[in-house]
């Protein structure tokens, strides 16, 4: 299952050039879930928490194990996979098999203003990140500050990231998500999952889109036995 990256309100996964570089790696089918964008609040959280659950189930449905399902996703896509994970895990649902994590957006509230080299460097701009998170979080506002910035470590109160399933987590040392990436890191690796952590050096967010090669040691090759079922 593929998650699009686009902050949360725009993106389309057949637009995307990562299900089209994984495929001829991995020779595993990619289902693009086109989830419900934050561009009004009927489409807002928890919109896409849903579709993204429903995709899910329709997988099952069709015959799919959870166990040979990995849930993938970029940029905000990659957030909406965490939530997703969160949600399954809390209400006792059955988990997908793994995780792929490219660059995810895990702090909501950070203005990613700290590091000006950053800024100088990535391909995100602050003020458009910002405005997004409050499209997607209008309905519910609280969870901006919890269940939506997992790198905060304060999940409410039943959610855990305690049994998850196995994570491949990828960025870029100079994208401005790092040092949020680096907090949810630490939270995941607290929690016993089972992670591997790919920190690129002098790499920008979700530069994984123009990397072709389908080496063992390069992304896509990593992210192939990520994706393996036992």
């Amino acid at each position: 299952m593929y998650f699009v990256g686009g902050a949360m309100i725009q993106g389309h996964p057949i637009q995307s050039p990562l299900p089209y570089n994984l495929m001829p790696t991995t020779s595993i089918p990619i289902f693009g879930v086109n989830f419900r964008k934050a561009i009004t609040p009927e489409t807002a959280f928890p919109a896409a928490l849903h579709d993204a659950v429903a995709a899910f189930y329709y997988l099952l449905d069709q015959g799919y194990s959870a166990k040979n399902i990995c849930i993938m996703g970029d940029s905000g896509g990659a957030g909406i996979v965490i939530t997703v994970l969160l949600y399954l895990r809390r209400h006792e649902l059955d988990l997908p098999g793994s995780s792929a994590l490219l660059s995810p957006f895990v702090d909501l509230v950070d203005d990613f203003s700290d590091d000006p080299q950053k800024l100088k460097y990535d391909i995100l701009n602050p003020e458009i990140l910002s405005s997004a998170a409050y499209l997607y979080t209008q309905n519910r506002p609280e969870l901006r500050f919890t269940l939506l910035s997992p790198a905060r470590n304060d999940l409410p109160e039943g959610y855990t990231f305690v049994g998850l399933p196995k994570m491949i987590v990828d960025y870029g040392d100079t994208e401005i998500f790092a040092p949020g990436i680096r907090n949810f890191v630490a939270q995941v690796k607290k929690s016993g999952v089972q992670l591997e952590v790919i920190e690129a050096q002098d790499k920008i967010h979700c530069y994984s889109y123009d990397v072709g090669d389908g080496i063992a040691s390069g992304i896509y090759g990593k992210l192939a036995s990520c994706l393996d079922a036992d």
